[in-house]
C-alpha cells in the first residue's frame, strides 16, 4: 500500500487519514488538512503542528502554516524518541485494527479480496478514520465528533461499500411526468460533514445526495464495485462531487459525432 498521512487532534482525540502517492507538501494533502482542521473548529484558532524530523513532513508543515493564515507553531519530536511520540502511535495502531476489519468486512460480503491498487481502498482509508473519530466513545462518555460540533451523528448508518439508492433534490419543474425527483444507485463511500451529504460512487462518477435508501441485504453488496469505483479519493478532493444530475441534451442528425 502506498503511504498515509495520520493526522492526530491531541486535544480532542480527532483522527484523519488520507492515502497520498508520496510524502511532501501536495496541494491536495495541504487543502484537505486545512479543511480538515477547519471544519473541527480551528479555523483561526492556534495551534501546534508536531511531526518527526523527516524533510518531507516539515516542508509539509510549513506549506500548511501559510495556508491556515493564523497561528501555527512547527514542533519536531526528538530524533529515534518513540515516547514523545506516543498518543500518535496508538491511534495508528486503533486505525490499523479497524481498517482490518472493515477490510475483512467488505470481502466477506463481497466475496472477492480488495486489491490495493483498487479506488475503493483510498476511501475505505479514509472511512476508517471518520468512523473512529464519529462512533469511539471516550471515558467522558462522548465521542470525538460530539466534541468538534456539539452534537452526535444524524445521518444514517450505511456500510462502506454498500449498493444504495438515492436521490437528487431538484426543483418542481425539474420533475419527471410522474414527479418524481431524479434518482439512481450507487456505492457509499462516506459522507461530507459540513452538510451530512451521502458520498455516492455512479457510474458517472462521485455525487453527494441528501436522501439514500438502503437495499435488501441480499443485494446490499455487489462485487461490480470492484469495477465500477474507478475514481479515487485524491481526485474527489481535487474535483469535489456533483450535486444535481447529469445534463443531457438530444444531438440533432445533422450534426456531426466525434
Amino acid at each position: 500500500m502506498r503511504a498515509i498521512i495520520v493526522a492526530y487532534d491531541h486535544s480532542k482525540t480527532g483522527l484523519w487519514t488520507l492515502p497520498v502517492e508520496q510524502k511532501g507538501a501536495d496541494d491536495n494533502v495541504i487543502k484537505w488538512l486545512v479543511d480538515k482542521m477547519d471544519e473541527c473548529g480551528y479555523a483561526g484558532t492556534p495551534v501546534t503542528l508536531k511531526s518527526d524530523q523527516e524533510p518531507a513532513m516539515l516542508k509539509l508543515k510549513r506549506a500548511i502554516a501559510i495556508r491556515r493564515q493564523a497561528e501555527t507553531a512547527l514542533v519536531e519530536s526528538p530524533v529515534r524518541e518513540s515516547k514523545s511520540n506516543g498518543k500518535i502511535e496508538r491511534a495508528i495502531r486503533r486505525w490499523q485494527g479497524q481498517f482490518r476489519t472493515l477490510r475483512h468486512h467488505l470481502e466477506a460480503r463481497l466475496g472477492a479480496k480488495l486489491d490495493n491498487a483498487r479506488a475503493i481502498v483510498e476511501w475505505l482509508v479514509v472511512w476508517t478514520a471518520d468512523i473512529l473519530t464519529k462512533y469511539a466513545v471516550h471515558p467522558n462518555g462522548r465521542t470525538s465528533y460530539e466534541m468538534y460540533s456539539q452534537h452526535s451523528c444524524k445521518h444514517m448508518v450505511v456500510g462502506f461499500g454498500e449498493k444504495v439508492g438515492f436521490q437528487f433534490k431538484v426543483k418542481p419543474s425539474e420533475r419527471d411526468a410522474l414527479g418524481n425527483s431524479k434518482s439512481g444507485t450507487g456505492y457509499f463511500l462516506g459522507i461530507v460533514n459540513r452538510n451530512t451529504s451521502y458520498l455516492i460512487s455512479t457510474l458517472e462518477g462521485i455525487v453527494a445526495v441528501s436522501t439514500i435508501n438502503r437495499m435488501p441485504d441480499d443485494v446490499a453488496f455487489d462485487k461490480a464495485i470492484l469495477a465500477e469505483v474507478t475514481i479515487g479519493y485524491g481526485d474527489y478532493i481535487h474535483d469535489g462531487a456533483r450535486t444535481a444530475p447529469m445534463a443531457t441534451r438530444a444531438i440533432p442528425a445533422s450534426m456531426p459525432m466525434a
